[in-house]
């Protein structure tokens, strides 16, 4: 309805019945006028994370965000918030150095398996602080493997128990940095990151993000990792996150049967046979979630033994049309 449609007194009346006017039940009226309504957007989880505490504490989810919102403005400063973000941004002072400080600490030793990320979040999360999507995501896969797991800085204990242990490709947060620059800072890391793995020689390494799978693998060529102990992840957020998920699941089931003596698959497969194997298995699935599959499993080699990337099972389920479809959520059999 245009402004031309009504009056004033109509504009005023819509106003009112507007939701941003609606009293809430243990809170006062909203204050006319309204000069603006905020919106926030959760993924699914934390939405019905949201709605259970909110029941529990006899509250609608709107009353639940604005008292925390509230609850949080009431002891911030910002000035010291605004200190607080240029640090974080600058990769710098205090916070960064707590950030090292704690990585340090939870280093397992051995370490049996890698993880790599890209860098601290610029929101100022961070893995070891046990509040990242990161963090949540691999405490789920580790569920998920290996049965109920510890919440907070008890599952980081775990993780280290375990012999796991994550590592950044860059020093500072650069999430928020496009392009080149942003290639460039991961790249200046490789030489660090061999380092790492030359010293740490994890049985098994972990990248999460598609974009880290050059760097990371020109860090364990010069390390002297083999090809087939690097798997690459998708970073878990929004629909990638229970592709994360699902495939840190598989892999640390692997790497825990191959320590054992045990493994998935002792035989291997011509390549269109091992795609169709998983693809049995999982239904539709990404190209770069079937290549990781196969080399977890060792279902089959290149002649010169090295591990497939998700290029080289797109080049052969096209090359086999009455066995694969290509489709814009990845491979399915035909």
């Amino acid at each position: 309805m245009s402004r031309m449609d009504v009056d004033e007194n109509e504009l005023e009346r819509l106003r009112r019945e507007s939701p941003a006017y609606a009293g809430d039940d243990g809170w006062e009226e909203v204050p006319p006028p309204m000069a603006a309504v905020l919106s926030v957007r959760f993924d699914l989880p934390t939405v019905n994370r949201l709605f259970r505490v909110a029941a529990a504490r006899h509250q609608t989810p709107s009353g639940l965000v604005r008292d925390w919102t509230i609850e949080r403005l009431a002891t911030a400063d910002p000035d010291q918030e605004a200190e607080r973000a240029h640090s974080i941004r600058e990769g710098g002072g205090a916070y960064a150095d707590d950030n090292e400080q704690l990585r340090a600490r939870y280093r397992p030793e051995p370490v049996r398996w890698l993880f790599i990320g890209e860098s601290s979040p610029a929101s100022g999360r961070f893995f070891y602080r046990a509040n990242s999507n990161l963090f949540h995501a691999v405490r789920r896969a580790f569920e998920e493997a290996f049965g109920p797991m510890p919440a907070g800085t008890g599952f980081l204990e775990e993780f280290q128990r375990r012999g796991a242990w994550l590592v950044d490709m860059v020093d500072r947060p650069i999430n928020r940095t496009r392009g080149r620059p942003r290639a460039d800072a991961v790249d200046a890391g490789i030489g660090q990151l061999a380092t790492t793995m030359a010293e740490a020689r994890p049985a098994m390494v972990i990248a999460v993000k598609a974009t880290l799978e050059g760097p990371v693998r020109r860090a364990a060529q010069t390390a002297g990792i083999q090809p087939d102990a690097i798997h690459v992840l998708p970073f878990p957020v929004r629909q990638w996150r229970l592709p994360f998920v699902r495939e840190l699941t598989g892999a640390l089931l692997t790497a825990t049967a191959a320590g054992r003596g045990g493994s998935r698959r002792g035989k291997e497969l011509t390549l269109h046979a091992a795609i169709a194997e998983i693809l049995h298995e999982t239904g539709p699935a990404p190209a770069r979630t079937v290549a990781n599959e196969i080399n977890l499993r060792r279902l089959y080699r290149r002649g010169d033994r090295r591990s497939i990337d998700y290029q080289q099972v797109l080049a052969r389920a096209r090359r086999h049309p009455e066995r694969f479809r290509i489709t814009r959520d990845g491979l399915e059999l035909a």
